[in-house]
């Protein structure tokens, strides 16, 4: 045989192994398609389906384009969402925004980084599997992390994600302003969006609170030693007096609230009229001002920096 013919089968046989390789993929992916279909058909017709690329950025189903992860006018129903894979190129999967449909509240666990090389994870993620039995539970596009998808609803105030435990990289828990880049790796054949808002609530008991009290600081002691840490902290005392680290004026929010969370003994509420007091604040234009007003955006930014403390008395 020569070597152009030599070269020829070679070639037909490089390209049948990829063509099957191929073939292989495109099944998978229907396969994977059919699960989010069977496990999200009771909110099928509900307009709360986008897309997402490699990135995990929203995409529009109806333009192809990046979206806000608010603006429901690109919002589509399921089938919509899964034809439009085959329109748009930069496109990867389909996600589902969380937050209330026609049926319930749709709420979401992600667990990062829990399934080692060869496919175990550990027994509290197992615990965890249990306690929501039944849900929609799928592997995460990088295929180490485990997404629990289901109907509840948290409570006001209640945290979003936590990096104390051993078993995950991290654990979080929304139920809207988010969305969820499904993938259809599912681990059970049979789950499907079912209510666990008991289950939910004892799952955020366990994982996400402690049972120890806080530090208990009276305000005279509390005010000292936030005086303590502006003398001794230097990048806590720029921050107080208005220097900014980052461009996102959030970000620069957290940071300073992380600052006063940690010298006045984690009170939430000392720490949040402290913070509208300081020269950082009040240096701020009306739309931040009127952002700081707001019910819940202070209270969240100092409930934040709760997440990896361990509490107890001083």
């Amino acid at each position: 045989m020569i070597n152009n013919e030599k070269t020829l089968v070679k070639t037909q046989r490089q390209y049948k192994l990829l063509n099957s390789n191929n073939i292989l993929a495109e099944n998978q992916l229907k396969h994977n398609y059919y699960n989010i279909l069977k496990g999200f058909n009771c909110i099928k017709q509900d307009k709360i389906f986008i897309l997402y690329d490699s990135f995990k950025r929203p995409i529009s189903p109806i333009t192809g384009k990046l979206i806000g992860i608010n603006n429901k006018k690109h919002f589509v129903d399921l089938k919509t969402a899964l034809n439009a894979l085959n329109k748009y190129k930069n496109v990867l999967g389909v996600g589902v925004v969380l937050g209330n449909t026609a049926k319930d509240n749709i709420c979401a666990i992600d667990i990062d980084c829990c399934i080692d090389n060869k496919g175990n994870y550990s027994d509290d993620v197992q615990n965890i599997l249990t306690l929501f039995e039944g849900s929609y539970i799928e592997k995460s596009k990088s295929g180490c992390g485990l997404h629990i998808i289901f109907l509840g609803k948290k409570h006001d105030g209640w945290l979003c994600k936590t990096n104390r435990h051993k078993f995950c990289k991290s654990l979080e828990c929304y139920d809207r302003n988010r969305y969820i880049a499904l993938t259809g790796d599912v681990l059970y054949k049979n789950g499907s969006l079912i209510n666990h808002q008991a289950e939910l609530q004892t799952f955020y008991k366990k994982y996400f609170t402690k049972p120890t009290t806080m530090f208990s600081y009276s305000k005279p002691v509390r005010l000292d030693k936030l005086k303590d840490g502006l003398k001794r902290d230097n990048k806590f005392a720029q921050l107080w007096q208005g220097v900014r680290f980052f461009t996102d004026e959030s970000r620069n929010d957290q940071a300073l609230m992380a600052k006063i969370m940690y010298w006045c003994g984690y009170d939430v509420n000392f720490a949040i009229e402290t913070f509208k007091s300081s020269p950082y604040a009040l240096q701020k234009d009306n739309a931040h001002q009127a952002k700081l007003s707001r019910a819940d955006y202070l209270f969240r930014t100092a409930k934040k920096c709760l997440q990896g403390v361990v509490y107890g008395k001083l």
